[in-house]
């Protein structure tokens, strides 16, 4: 199979399960082209607003436009739309 580097441990992690956190709002930002800047932007206007987020996934769909998704909880997301519309870069 492959080769064994020295000193290696090979004891087996198990991994598994599934996380459940209910409350949140999932918030997904698509098709951000040719501004690498904009997760940022919107982090930080999040993190000056104190609200957490739980995870963050960003990835390149087939052209290279970037897309976001985060979650955040629930009562963040009833801030008024406004809130939400001004973090458009």
């Amino acid at each position: 199979m492959g080769t064994k580097s020295p000193g290696v441990n090979e004891q087996k992690i198990k991994v598994g399960g599934i996380m459940v956190n209910t409350g949140l709002a999932m918030v997904s930002i698509f098709s951000i082209r040719g501004r690498p800047e904009v997760p940022s932007i919107v982090l930080h206007s999040l993190g000056e607003k104190n609200i957490n987020i739980e995870f963050v996934v960003h990835t390149l769909d087939l052209v290279e436009n970037g897309n976001m998704t985060f979650c955040i909880e629930q009562k963040n997301w009833t801030q008024p739309w406004s809130y939400w519309r001004r973090l458009n870069p």
